[in-house]
């Protein structure tokens, strides 16, 4: 079922003065909010500019007021500014990695007479270090330290990393989205994706007679599905979500 009637009441209008707004009878607004007929393109979008919510909103296919394209613009940009975070961290944790390496090279040629002021002494999870009065009598134990912690750091660059891919590949789908090359399910809700004992035909046909209320790429997209969906005909319609 459409939103329109709710977008009506919403803003308190009559039938009368919506009808004049659209510029159509008031018997076309009530069969539009009765769900006995659909609003052409033009008069979808002349109804989302008028109540300033998505054309897929309009007809009932998504829960959200907003288009699309703005949630994943808004979605890109989030995810860009994780990314941007992210990389300061591995180009700080690098730099530590780096500094604290560059300590244990130093104390493998040549141990070190105390570890006053050294990173190890900060870092160190050990008690046993704090207390060393002599760390040249206990390399060992000092050499076994610095491989644990640098061991320890350079997992945590790693999990950065795959943290950066991870959020690279979710820049990708927001950019494709904002494209038009793929689509989510959820911006066309629908009770009757939800049925059960519903062949793959029977919801092609459905879905290929959906009016237009996204952009034009999206749209294709749908009728794509229902192409493939015709051609399955498996038990439940259950698209890949991105």
């Amino acid at each position: 079922m459409n939103n329109i009637k709710a977008l009506r009441k919403e803003k308190k209008l009559t039938v009368d003065r919506l009808a004049k707004e659209m510029g159509v009878s008031k018997s076309t607004i009530s069969l539009w909010e009765n769900g006995k007929t659909n609003p052409r393109i033009n008069q979808i979008e002349k109804l989302s500019d008028y109540f300033g919510v998505s054309k897929s909103y309009v007809l009932g296919y998504s829960n959200s007021k907003e288009e699309p394209t703005k949630r994943y613009v808004d979605g890109l940009s989030k995810v860009l500014e994780r990314l941007n975070e992210i990389e300061k961290k591995i180009k700080q944790f690098d730099e530590e990695y780096s500094s604290f390496k560059k300590e244990y090279n130093l104390f493998l040629k040549e141990p070190f007479k105390t570890l006053e002021n050294t990173m190890i002494l900060e870092r160190t999870t050990n008690l046993k270090i704090v207390s060393l009065d002599n760390p040249q009598k206990n390399t060992t134990i000092i050499k076994k330290e610095y491989e644990e912690i640098l061991k320890e750091m350079n997992g945590r660059i790693e999990r950065y990393k795959e943290l950066y891919k991870s959020e690279e590949e979710n820049a990708k789908s927001y950019k494709d989205l904002i494209l038009g090359k793929s689509f989510v399910p959820q911006d066309r809700i629908n009770p009757d994706f939800e049925k059960n004992n519903q062949s793959q035909t029977e919801l092609s046909a459905f879905l290929s007679a959906v009016p237009y209320c996204l952009n034009y790429s999206t749209t294709m997209k749908v009728v794509e599905y229902a192409k493939m969906l015709s051609e399955k005909d498996e038990n439940r319609f259950n698209p890949p979500i991105k």
